[in-house]
């Protein structure tokens, strides 16, 4: 999973992907640095299914649902 950002400030977020059933199966605190940034997570340990992603910091909420399919 790739996740970008262009920030204004530099913060940290939290990022957490839950099962469809609401059960945790990462999180990380990501360092966002001011500009554009990019990074990655590896979910290859998951099963296949639905997810959903969340990226959450002081200026930030973003939520969106993810397949995996391998």
């Amino acid at each position: 999973l790739n996740i970008q950002w262009n920030e204004t400030t530099t913060e940290s977020a939290n990022v957490t992907v839950s099962d469809i059933a609401g059960r945790v199966v990462y999180t990380r605190t990501l360092n966002m640095n001011q500009g554009n940034g990019n990074s990655q997570i590896d979910l290859s340990g998951l099963t296949n299914g639905v997810y959903l992603v969340s990226v959450k910091s002081g200026t930030l909420n973003y939520n969106n649902k993810i397949q995996l399919q391998k």
